[in-house]
């Protein structure tokens, strides 16, 4: 088994954020293992288990 790392993804809490960003990670290759979202009024965090780091640190830079 490959090694998983954890990547948080700071979002604004409005329709459609989780569909947008997981779109672009989906699209980039990256194969989701797990997936969390905690959220405070208009903000939250996205976390995801991931396998491939790097690629979706940098799709997920690109989501602002």
């Amino acid at each position: 088994m490959s090694a998983v790392n954890l990547i948080a993804v700071f979002a604004e809490n409005k329709p459609g954020q989780t569909a947008r960003i997981t779109k672009l990670l989906a699209e980039a290759g990256v194969n989701l293992c797990w997936l969390t979202i905690a959220n405070s009024g208009s903000f939250g965090v996205m976390k995801f288990l991931v396998a491939e780091r790097d690629t979706a640190m940098r799709v997920s830079r690109r989501r602002a």
